[in-house]
């Protein structure tokens, strides 16, 4: 499983790593015993955590444990969610 925050797609394809589980997190933990803080906004208030692969229905079930959201993605949406990320993060749109 790879945890990341941004896009490792074609990094993964190169090393025939494309169909491992992936999760994209935005929720952060300032410090242990803090309660995390989850990436909700007022544009994504559902989150934008996404988790896609083999594993992302157990990941996800684990956030939702601790009260985090997290979106169980087929790979192409995934993809998307990934690239719209970092246009957010690098102020391209």
């Amino acid at each position: 499983m790879f945890l990341q925050n941004g896009m490792i797609e074609p990094w993964l394809q190169s090393h025939g790593l494309a169909s491992v589980t992936q999760v994209l997190v935005y929720f952060a933990i300032a410090k242990l015993g803090d309660t995390p803080m989850d990436g909700k906004t007022d544009v994504n208030p559902e989150g934008l955590t996404a988790a896609s692969g083999k594993w992302a229905s157990v990941v996800a079930a684990r956030l939702h444990s601790a009260n985090l959201a997290c979106k169980v993605s087929v790979s192409k949406l995934f993809i998307f969610i990934q690239q719209c990320s970092q246009e957010l993060e690098f102020g391209s749109w």
